[in-house]
């Protein structure tokens, strides 16, 4: 009798997948930036910080200048400091609300980050695609929360549709995503402020409206560089499948800033795309099958 009851617990068991909160900068929002950040704990450390989502990111990364004020509060962690010829990394445990990451390093993002002294830290890092490697990787905007899933079993794949999607030397996610007729290849990058980028004139001129009066200039920061971005409305519709992401009031921005066009052309793409095409949708990155999805 023991052992039919202990059967019966184990196949009735619900599986279940931790939820992580997604946490957004309210002032950057209202500005129409959808960047967002996961909250997390070092091993040791009792102090919540967060890492910035970065999806442009090859690694995930701790920032020297807020490491160096952690020192202070916990000089313990200098132990598990260690160089490299050409990087240096932190080996230490670290959770994601109260997930624990499988990985157990960060890389050291020399000369970056803030210098407040350690009760004032808050960004610290960012979190890059290594932390993904051969997982399943959901994002719901609409309910705030990521999940790093090791298969389908929770996941209902009649309810997305899906595109190829491609990892580049470097880890750089490219995905395909249909642009009036064609296929285009998209960099995919989370800490991208704008909802689509471009170093391809013809191509802002063909998705946007012309009218003047509609276009705009905004200034941003790219890991320490000043760059100046071209906006007007979007005009075409952009898909996957035949799920279409809805226009509203999005914005496509054209560039010519030298580091940006550098690392298109290196990883031979014209365009990139953010978080802000898909706040109303939940999407995932299958980094098994190499599959990017959108719920439909």
């Amino acid at each position: 009798l023991t052992l039919t009851i202990l059967l019966f617990n184990c196949s009735t068991k619900k599986e279940t997948a931790t939820k992580i909160p997604i946490l957004f900068d309210k002032d950057a929002k209202a500005a129409g930036i959808n960047v967002f950040y996961i909250p997390t704990k070092l091993e040791g450390v009792e102090k919540e910080f967060k890492l910035q989502f970065d999806l442009g990111l090859d690694v995930s990364v701790i920032y020297e200048n807020s490491l160096n004020s952690i020192y202070n509060k916990h000089p313990e962690l200098k132990q598990k400091y260690f160089e490299r010829d050409d990087y240096q990394f932190l080996k230490t445990k670290y959770f994601f609300s109260d997930f624990e990451s499988n990985l157990d390093s960060l890389f050291v993002y020399k000369d970056y980050g803030s210098d407040k002294k350690y009760e004032e830290q808050d960004i610290i890092g960012s979190i890059g695609v290594n932390q993904f490697k051969n997982k399943i990787l959901l994002i719901n905007y609409a309910e705030l929360y990521i999940q790093i899933l090791e298969n389908y079993s929770l996941i209902d794949t009649s309810k997305f549709d899906f595109t190829p999607m491609t990892l580049t030397r470097n880890n750089k996610i490219i995905i395909k995503l249909k642009a009036g007729n064609s296929l285009v290849d998209f960099l995919f990058d989370s800490g991208n402020g704008v909802p689509l980028a471009t170093i391809n004139k013809t191509f802002f001129d063909e998705q946007t409206e012309n009218q003047k009066e509609l276009r705009d200039t905004i200034s941003g920061n790219s890991w320490g560089e000043t760059i100046n971005l071209y906006g007007a409305k979007q005009q075409k519709k952009i898909s996957v499948g035949n799920t279409k992401f809805t226009i509203g009031e999005n914005r496509i921005y054209y560039t010519e800033a030298k580091k940006i066009t550098e690392l298109f052309k290196e990883i031979n793409v014209e365009h990139s795309i953010g978080n802000n095409l898909f706040m109303d949708k939940t999407i995932l990155f299958d980094f098994t099958t190499k599959q990017f999805a959108v719920m439909k």
